[in-house]
């Protein structure tokens, strides 16, 4: 390269023109990246904004930055409005070149954080930008290093890098299991706060970390830690929650017990949370006899039930859940027990006629009312679907048990 001229960087335009560039390369990161590739993109951007460019002819590094469809110019995306504002502030500091100055300003800062790339990597992780950090681990697998040694030292902004590290970490090549170590061990320290920087990552990628830890021990106290995040109405987004859920179910048999035990409680929050429906849990629940049992069981049941009261859906997909369901519980569970979620079904609501139910449960449950041991129950309630409300059900009649007062009128049954 060639000599840079004298007093570049010391008299008061260069100085300028480094502190802008400091300012791009730490909050407008995309941005500084883009400089690189097209030294002339604070004009150009500039340009595009006051409607001098038409939108056929903007370069597609740039077309990000504006809305293009169904409009007859381009029209600036909110989110880079302070951008913009930036830009347009410091216009009147152009000069008729930047590029010495980007290359300035990048050697001046390579001086305490090492080469252009680890310097770049060490803003993206430490500003959430996970897109280029990924692609600089894909050009150079040895910046895992570089991840490594943030992990170690960093403090203020630990949570931000913890966030990408994890995000990309099946990009990464080298250094894994010193890496996992790491992010598990700073995980541990955050507080209840800080950890929900964890909820919205990839589940499987939470999983890769913990199975490249060689320490079994934190890495179950991470993963517990992890699981626990979700168990917080407050905080409860759904979809986040089943996406965790179904990585977990699916690594269900490889985790320890007091992992295992965190799924069982996360489980019986979802069961007992109003926020999580029934059917929100149709996709990840096995009605296997040994998983259901230990991690489901009448619970799940009753929870069906109540939800399909609720709802008055009477649809083929709740039929089959609540017929898998009792037909997994009936070898294991007290069967005056299991009915009564039924019996809520059945009985007379203000409002709420008894034929849909009756309707509904006919087919999966017909053998089920015929049994002796039911017949208290029907009793009980079809009289009282009888007694309250004008349709009369095209059913048979059974009358009496042993075990309910006579004085309660007979039954029908589908």
């Amino acid at each position: 390269s060639g000599k840079v001229q004298s007093g570049l960087l010391t008299n008061e335009n260069g100085i300028m023109q480094i502190a802008i560039i400091s300012v791009l390369q730490s909050d407008f990161n995309d941005f500084y990246d883009i400089l690189f590739k097209d030294v002339n993109s604070i004009e150009k951007i500039l340009d595009i904004h006051r409607n001098e460019v038409d939108k056929d002819n903007i370069p597609d590094y740039l077309k990000k930055y504006f809305i293009l469809e169904n409009t007859d110019y381009p029209i600036l995306k909110k989110e880079h409005e302070a951008l913009l504002n930036f830009l347009t502030k410091i216009e009147k500091y152009r000069i008729p070149s930047l590029l010495p100055y980007l290359y300035l300003a990048q050697d001046d800062i390579s001086i305490k954080t090492g080469d252009e790339l680890q310097r770049r990597l060490s803003n993206a992780l430490k500003s959430g930008n996970v897109k280029t950090v990924k692609e600089l681990i894909g050009e150079n697998e040895n910046l895992s290093e570089v991840i490594l040694n943030n992990l170690e030292n960093e403090h203020e902004d630990i949570a931000e890098i913890i966030n990408v590290t994890i995000s990309i970490f099946d990009n990464i090549i080298n250094n894994k299991k010193e890496i996992s170590r790491e992010i598990i061990e700073r995980c541990i320290e955050l507080s209840d706060v800080e950890i929900q920087c964890l909820y919205s990552l990839p589940p499987q990628n939470i999983m890769d970390v913990t199975m490249h830890c060689e320490n079994r021990n934190f890495a179950s106290e991470f993963m517990v830690k992890y699981i626990t995040i979700f168990i917080n109405e407050e905080t409860l987004k759904l979809e986040e929650l089943l996406s965790a859920l179904k990585m977990l179910l699916s690594n269900y048999e490889n985790l320890d017990d007091n992992e295992k035990t965190a799924v069982q409680n996360l489980i019986e929050f979802c069961i007992r949370s109003e926020y999580v429906s029934a059917a929100s849990l149709f996709d990840v629940i096995d009605y296997s006899e040994q998983k259901f049992n230990e991690l489901w069981g009448f619970s799940w049941f009753n929870k069906v039930c109540v939800n399909l009261d609720d709802e008055n859906d009477f649809s083929e997909t709740y039929k089959q859940h609540l017929t898998k369901a009792f037909d997994t519980l009936k070898s294991q569970t007290d069967m005056d027990i299991l009915v009564e979620p039924l019996v809520a079904l059945i009985k007379y609501k203000k409002n709420h006629r008894p034929k849909p139910v009756c309707d509904f449960l006919k087919s999966p449950f017909y053998a089920v009312f015929k049994n002796l041991g039911l017949l208290h129950i029907i009793c009980i309630d079809g009289a009282l679907a009888f007694n309250e409300t004008p349709y009369l059900l095209p059913c048979l009649t059974i009358c009496g048990s042993s075990r309910v007062n006579s004085s309660i009128p007979g039954f029908t049954i589908p």
